[in-house]
């Protein structure tokens, strides 16, 4: 019954449904050509009606040119930026991802993609954390390493513990005469 009331949101245009059905097409093990184009036509119906997630999954589409939708970096960045102003955290990270690389139109370099991983951090983003604990490593910040990979840990991800037990052993290791 649920999956019923779920296309008739879906028909009546409710974006979180039409998202959610675009993703249950798209993400099937093997998607048919009629699967794909169902769920591609969903997906975008639902980023035109702005619904954040399906705004970042479209952009992400056209950025990897997957799906058989030709890849056109610029455009998808463009999505990803309307996400982002939507405080989308996983548009967030993906457009990091283009700025690092001075990519689809995207400047500001390694600068804005720190600032957008910062973002996506404060909204509880365990990939942003993770990555946040990464870069604090690579400066030997061992302590706001660890506290990021634990925040990392904390919501989900799954390297994160190892890597917050690696820089407790790290600190100890630097404190012990």
């Amino acid at each position: 019954q649920a999956q019923q009331w779920g296309g008739w949101a879906a028909d009546a245009g409710h974006p979180p449904a039409l998202a959610f059905f675009a993703r249950a097409y798209l993400s099937a093990p093997k998607p048919t050509p009629e699967q794909i184009k169902l769920g591609l036509r969903a997906l975008r119906f639902a980023a035109d009606l702005a619904d954040p997630q399906a705004m970042t999954d479209w952009g992400a589409v056209l950025v990897e040119g997957r799906l058989g939708v030709p890849r056109n970096t610029y455009v998808g960045a463009r999505w990803l930026e309307r996400a982002v102003a939507l405080k989308n955290p996983n548009a967030m990270l993906r457009l990091a991802g283009l700025a690092n690389a001075n990519t689809g139109g995207v400047k500001g370099g390694r600068k804005r993609a720190m600032e957008l991983t910062k973002q996506a951090a404060a909204l509880n983003h365990p990939e942003a954390h993770f990555f946040l604990g990464q870069e604090a490593e690579s400066r030997k910040a061992w302590a706001e390493a660890k506290d990021r990979y634990k925040l990392a840990a904390d919501l989900g991800h799954p390297k994160a513990a190892a890597a917050a037990k690696r820089m407790l052993g790290m600190l100890r290791m630097l404190r012990s005469p």
